[in-house]
């Protein structure tokens, strides 16, 4: 995961990449990889602003304001990008390969979700093993061994 800025900067790279795909007549399959990370930087900031609304208590006296400002800046320009590729690529290409592109942001939000819920059940259960530990040896310290 990234932060707001480093997020649009990896979204308007392959904006750029897919334009410019479009105006040469490249078939779409063969930019699949700059959709892709669009896809990813846009997922990316979709998370990053979920993750502002709810931010963890050590963040609660930062200036979540200016955090919450960059995500909503960037937010507006990711929007006006996929916008302008929505149409342009529609035309070029047909709006089923729109559909296409939808498909595949789709399946990058559900990798990231699922990565987020894999790496929160890793720390749990490392916490567990961590916790366990600790008991353990205050219990052999306690009893004397």
């Amino acid at each position: 995961m990234l932060d707001p800025v480093s997020a649009i900067a990896l979204a308007t790279s392959a904006y750029r990449g897919i334009k410019k795909a479009c105006e040469v007549g490249k078939e779409i399959s063969s930019f699949t990889g700059a959709i892709s990370q669009f896809a990813k930087a846009a997922s990316d900031i979709d998370f990053l602003e979920k993750k502002a609304q709810k931010p963890p208590l050590y963040k609660m006296f930062s200036n979540t304001q200016a955090t919450a400002l960059d995500i909503w800046t960037q937010k507006q320009k990711l929007k006006e990008m996929r916008e302008e590729l929505r149409e342009y690529i529609s035309f070029v290409y047909g709006p089923s390969a729109w559909k296409e592109i939808v498909a595949i942001e789709a399946q990058q939000r559900k990798e990231q979700r699922e990565l987020v819920t894999k790496t929160k059940r890793n720390a749990g259960g490392a916490k567990r093993v961590y916790l366990f530990c600790v008991r353990t040896f205050c219990l052999e310290r306690d009893s004397g061994y």
